[in-house]
């Protein structure tokens, strides 16, 4: 006796565009929480860089007995922190940050003149891991157009591409005394204005861990005096004369931009690069989240290591 064939039974197209649905409907709700994880851990990576910028420069001090200056130009008196190119704070940390090849090549000579390689590649264009912040989302390196430079005369660079920096320190305590990016009287005599302990001109009588010494901040913002659509471009082993750069912060500007894009941002501000926090780092070399309720009263404070004031409820 012979049985009758099954047939089988295929998907109707309601039933097709119903488990499209649910599926639709499941990454829409998995996605948002997804998000969440990567700004999170990009967060977590940018703390991660503060605090090893914040033991870079206590190795620096402890060495020299002297802190780190904003930058130094090459041209400056004999010094601890004199090289023979100009120089930000930022090339005096690479020891400290596993970058000894590189800090040595631009030690041996003037890099904007001479331009020398590592690994085939301009010193100015070599990224550093840990001067970027992933929750940036920007672009590792950026290039100067050089009509900029032409048009004041400085266009004697080979080449306009830097690798740049998402952190900048604080002026009341790697800078001037008068806050001025533009003076560089003060670094000229760094070695008898500075230390982390003694000094006349950094007293961090409010203590390291009540004072801000790192921020997050954009890689480029508009800059309209300069040129017509003119911008910064933050590279970390300093800035050629043809274009500005502002690898410090001036609290005087104000506390963090929140909501900031490149298109918007302050140039002398510190900016929060991921939504509602700006990582810092403090003198101690923890690192803090700032909200957007801290006052300019309280941003003040924390950034002016001697001031005396007690930081507020919303710090």
């Amino acid at each position: 006796m012979s049985s009758l064939p099954r047939r089988t039974h295929g998907f109707t197209l309601i039933e097709l565009l119903v488990v499209i649905a649910i599926i639709a409907v499941l990454i829409g709700l998995l996605l948002p929480a997804v998000q969440k994880v990567r700004d999170a851990a990009a967060r977590m990576q940018s703390a991660n860089n503060l605090k090893q910028l914040g033991l870079a420069t206590h190795g620096l001090n402890e060495i020299y007995g002297k802190l780190p200056p904003r930058w130094v130009p090459g041209y400056a008196a004999p010094g601890t922190y004199v090289l023979k190119t100009d120089a930000t704070i930022h090339v005096y940390l690479l020891p400290q940050l596993e970058q000894s090849a590189l800090y040595d090549i631009i030690v041996a000579g003037d890099i904007w003149r001479t331009e020398p390689k590592l690994n085939g590649q301009r010193v100015q264009e070599q990224v550093i891991k840990t001067y970027i912040a992933p929750n940036a989302g920007e672009p590792t390196t950026r290039t100067y157009p050089s009509s900029y430079g032409a048009a004041q005369g400085f266009n004697w660079i080979t080449g306009n591409t830097f690798a740049v920096t998402n952190y900048s320190c604080n002026m009341w305590v790697f800078g001037g005394p008068d806050l001025k990016n533009t003076d560089d009287e003060w670094a000229r005599h760094w070695d008898t204005r500075t230390s982390m302990t003694t000094g006349s001109l950094v007293n961090l009588a409010d203590g390291t861990s009540n004072t801000v010494f790192w921020a997050e901040r954009r890689s480029s913002c508009p800059l309209s005096w300069w040129a017509p659509g003119g911008r910064t471009v933050v590279s970390w082993v300093s800035c050629s004369y043809e274009q500005p750069c502002n690898a410090a912060f001036l609290a005087t500007a104000g506390p963090p931009q929140f909501g900031s894009t490149p298109d918007n941002c302050n140039v002398d501000a510190p900016h929060a690069l991921s939504p509602g926090v700006c990582n810092v780092g403090l003198g101690d070399g923890s690192v803090r989240g700032v909200g957007p309720q801290v006052t300019a009263k309280t941003w003040l404070s924390a950034c002016n290591p001697s001031d005396g004031n007690v930081l507020g409820n919303d710090w």
